[in-house]
């Protein structure tokens, strides 16, 4: 059933983006390592759309681009988020 596939795949999504979340959060004191966490948590972001999608078989070049673009624009508000202690 399409539904219960569905559902697995926005709960792995969730849980991704929840660890990443959590990951960030603990590595408060440390700027940099908060900005990997971004990049890192974002290349899984790209990585389950690009699964997702690959599964479903509609992947095509669109999709992969926005999974790309809204990645980088996460990683870039994290980078304004953290600024003041990256000294950029």
């Amino acid at each position: 059933m399409k539904t219960k596939n569905d559902i697995f795949y926005y709960l792995s999504l969730l849980i991704i983006l929840s660890l990443g979340g959590i990951a960030i959060y603990i590595a408060s004191p440390n700027r940099y390592l908060q900005f990997l966490l971004i990049v890192i948590t974002s290349f899984f972001y790209i990585l389950w759309g690009i699964l997702h999608h690959f599964l479903n078989h509609d992947l095509d070049e669109r999709v992969m681009l926005e999974y790309f673009l809204i990645a980088a624009l996460g990683a870039v508000v994290g980078l304004f988020i953290l600024k003041g202690g990256l000294g950029f």
